[in-house]
């Protein structure tokens, strides 16, 4: 499945959109960022990983 945003923001998405007509009560969402915004988080995260110790 791939998304073509239109632009920033929490997009609904619909069991059946995601799985087919045998889960249509499942509900999902699409969130995008801003590259800036995106960034900033995937530092962040980066940062607060385990770092490996040498051996």
């Amino acid at each position: 499945m791939a998304f073509r945003p239109a632009g920033v923001g929490r997009f609904a998405l619909d069991g059946d959109e995601l799985c087919g007509d045998p889960h249509p009560e499942l509900q999902g969402h699409l969130v995008v960022e801003s590259r800036d915004h995106f960034l900033a988080w995937f530092e962040e995260q980066r940062k607060s990983m385990p770092t490996r110790k040498a051996l």
